[in-house]
């Protein structure tokens, strides 16, 4: 099968590799994703540079490596190649970087891009996260060392200013000690779970405060820094989540103020259940991603969208009683439309992306709409959104971006 495979794409590179020959390059005065040769014009020698850099024969610059990357992925191969060899032939349009922005979107843009700048400058670096290490024999549960939790704060400060909320939570010391309580009592009973049950090796005055915290917390396993833990919750993209993506609704609670956060072992918690914020915030609706220009390392094609509405009791935006909402996603770059309009049930495969529902439950203070399209997203793609069947319609562009 593979080999299959394999021919069959030598035959089609060979074919759009010939038809490219035949037609003039695009040309354009600043550097273009595929111009591999940095020449101002994307064509078959940009094609035949990334076959060979793919497969060894030669060595890319990173600059170069930049423009070749068109799948936005981890790897340079023979799918860049095909990329440009489309570009070429006019069969795709050519993709760009960024789309255009007005001037609120480009103040936008530098306030994201110097909050991500800030976190990674600030990220803790050092070989242990704690201040003192736990000990499960002393029911010892241990601290953390204030870099590592303020990297996980970060991390919930940048999606929630990207997302339009507040993006001024604070930790709280009580939060933080329950939290790590959480993270301690689920390491030491082997456990992940919101709901651990005590196999009598934890003290009781323990598990109830280490059940207070995962009961009312987004619980990770396998996670060893709190910010890495926080940005995972922002995908929900497992079956066990996408239905309700409750983990990222949470996170963008608009009423959280205070937040605490633990980490043992392998177990990680954020106390996400606060709505201390006075004056308390009420949005006409949460959208992920966020309207205006959204940075592509927060989604990817598995990535759920979502729409939280009916915030308070006088929101103008609220689900209708028996009417199921309508979602029409258009990809305006080449005009791809997607409707949603009728609950999917789960993905069959890891290969169905196409998803859709509505959750009533209040996951972070009111009901979401949840949809996926399931396609490639790449920096530079524009989307329009628009929901209907609801008491007031809702529209928005999506502009993704890379940070620089």
């Amino acid at each position: 099968m593979k080999m299959l495979f394999r021919k069959a794409l030598s035959v089609l590179l060979a074919a759009l590799l010939c038809w490219a020959i035949l037609l003039p390059a695009s040309a354009a005065e600043e550097p273009l994703l595929g111009d591999v040769s940095q020449n101002s014009k994307v064509n078959s020698e940009d094609a035949l540079l990334i076959l060979k850099h793919a497969v060894q024969l030669i060595t890319l610059t990173p600059e170069q490596e930049s423009l070749a990357n068109l799948n936005f992925d981890a790897y340079i191969n023979s799918a860049d190649a095909l990329m440009v060899l489309k570009i070429a032939v006019r069969l795709i349009d050519q993709p760009s970087m960024n789309p255009s922005y007005d001037e609120l979107e480009k103040l936008k843009i530098q306030e994201i891009t110097a909050m991500r700048k800030r976190m990674l400058e600030s990220r803790f670096t050092g070989d242990s996260v704690y201040q003192t290490a736990p000990d499960f024999k002393k029911e010892r549960i241990g601290s953390l060392k204030t870099q590592a939790l303020q990297d996980g704060l970060n991390a919930i400060n940048y999606v929630r200013t990207i997302a339009g909320l507040p993006g001024d939570v604070v930790l709280d010391g009580q939060l933080t000690e329950k939290a790590q309580t959480g993270a301690f009592v689920l390491e030491k009973l082997d456990q992940f779970s919101h709901t651990p049950v005590n196999d009598g090796t934890v003290s009781d005055s323990l598990f109830r405060i280490g059940y207070g915290a995962t009961s009312t917390s987004n619980i990770g396993y396998n996670y060893f820094r709190l910010d890495d833990f926080n940005l995972s919750c922002m995908q929900d993209e497992d079956n066990g989540n996408i239905p309700m993506v409750g983990h990222r609704r949470w996170i963008l609670s608009p009423n959280m103020k205070k937040t605490g956060m633990g980490l043992c072992g392998r177990r990680s918690v954020t106390q996400v259940f606060d709505g201390s914020r006075n004056p308390a915030v009420y949005p006409d609706y949460v959208a992920w991603p966020a309207a205006g220009p959204f940075p592509s390392h927060l989604i990817y094609s598995l990535t759920p969208w979502s729409i939280s509405l009916g915030y308070g009791f006088d929101s103008e935006y609220k689900l209708l009683d028996g009417v199921t909402p309508k979602v029409t996603l258009i990809r305006l770059n080449d005009g791809k439309k997607w409707v949603f309009d009728q609950p999917t049930g789960l993905p069959a495969s890891d290969t169905d992306y196409y998803y859709y529902n509505v959750n009533t439950d209040s996951y972070g203070g009111a009901p979401a709409i949840i949809f996926r399209p399931g396609v490639e997203i790449q920096p530079g793609d524009t989307f329009s959104v628009q929901v209907e069947n609801i008491s007031k319609p809702i529209q928005y562009t999506v502009k993704i971006f890379k940070l620089d």
